[in-house]
Parts: structure tokens; C-alpha cells; sequence
């Protein structure tokens, strides 16, 4: 069996199209990592601590609008990203299964149910203030929502590891490739 062609799909070009891939992926993570980071540290170091009367002063001892501009930057850089992150898979795998833009959705909606929790607890609104009044549950909330919005990314990063069966195995004209209706040999 020849496997050039596997080793050949399998090195990327280093070009300009690569390095923006890069640089949107590691912006992309970044981003996700810091917001999940102080989730992590609000619920489980600072939260416990927090009076339930004075649950802003103990979280952010007057750093409040510091982290909620973090927020906001990763909330941004995130969307971003994320969108040129579809764009380019959407655009360089053309054999990506039926199950991936629904799923998309899903890790969409999840992320973004992130973002405005984050953003909230660190607002200045009346709506934050009320929030951070029950803030453990709504930090176990976004939680919650941040590892399922992780395993969803997970499995859509997954499905482009798959190698398209047309390429990978070409043993006949047109072998099925992943997420295209099984062939069934009448024999």
C-alpha cells in the first residue's frame, strides 16, 4: 500500500493561510484557558470566602472592572476567532460529516451562555449585583457550560483528525468517506 499520498495531506504548507490558522488557534485556546482559569479561581478559591452581603468587595477587593475588561477581551478575541476557525474548516475539509454544524451550534450557544454569565458576575449592573448574591450557583452554572462547551470543541476538532476514506484508502472509485451512508456489499 502507498501511503505517500497519507504523509503528503499529512504536512501542512507554512504559509500565510497556516499562520493565521496558528495564530487564531492559540489566540482561540488562550482566550477560553483564561476566562475557564478565573471561573475556576472565582468558584473555588474566592466564592467559599465571599460574604453573601458584600460578595463584590471579598471577589474583586476593587479590581471589578480590571477583570471585567479581561472578560470582554477574551469574549471578543473568542468570537473571533472562533468564526475564522469555522470559516477555515468549513473551507479546507470538504467531507466534514452532517453532525458537524449542528454541533457547532450547540458549542456556540454553550460558549456563549459562558460569556454572558462571565460578563454579568463581572458587571456593574443590578442584574450582576442580584447574580453575585447567589454567585456559587451561578459560577457552577457557567461551570458547567465551559466543560461542555470544552468536550463539544473536542469532538469537533476530531472530526477533521478523520481521514477522508476517498483519499486515505483508495481502493475502489469511490470508497465511502466518514459520515456518508454505509456501503453494503450485496455478497
Amino acid at each position: 500500500m502507498d501511503i505517500t499520498a497519507i504523509l503528503a495531506a499529512a504536512t501542512p504548507t507554512y504559509d500565510a493561510g497556516y499562520l493565521a490558522s496558528l495564530l487564531s488557534r492559540v489566540v482561540h485556546t488562550t482566550c477560553a484557558g483564561t476566562l475557564l482559569g478565573g471561573l475556576i479561581y472565582l468558584r473555588f478559591v474566592l466564592a467559599p470566602a465571599a460574604p453573601a452581603d458584600g460578595a463584590e468587595a471579598a471577589l474583586f477587593a476593587d479590581r471589578r472592572k480590571t477583570w471585567a475588561r479581561c472578560v470582554a477581551a477574551c469574549t471578543g478575541l473568542l468570537l473571533l476567532s472562533g468564526f475564522y476557525n469555522l470559516i477555515f474548516v468549513v473551507g479546507a475539509y470538504e467531507n466534514l460529516p452532517a453532525l458537524y454544524h449542528p454541533l457547532f451550534g450547540v458549542k456556540f450557544l454553550l460558549a456563549l451562555g459562558v460569556m454572558v454569565i462571565m460578563a454579568l458576575v463581572a458587571g456593574k449592573t443590578s442584574l450582576a449585583e442580584r447574580m453575585r448574591g447567589s454567585l456559587k450557583l451561578w459560577l457552577n452554572v457557567a461551570l458547567v457550560l465551559c466543560l461542555a462547551t470544552y468536550v463539544t470543541g473536542a469532538m469537533l476538532r476530531s472530526f477533521r483528525d478523520l481521514p477522508d476514506a476517498r483519499v486515505a484508502t483508495p481502493l475502489m472509485d469511490e470508497a465511502p468517506a466518514f459520515g456518508d451512508p454505509l456501503i453494503v456489499d450485496p455478497e
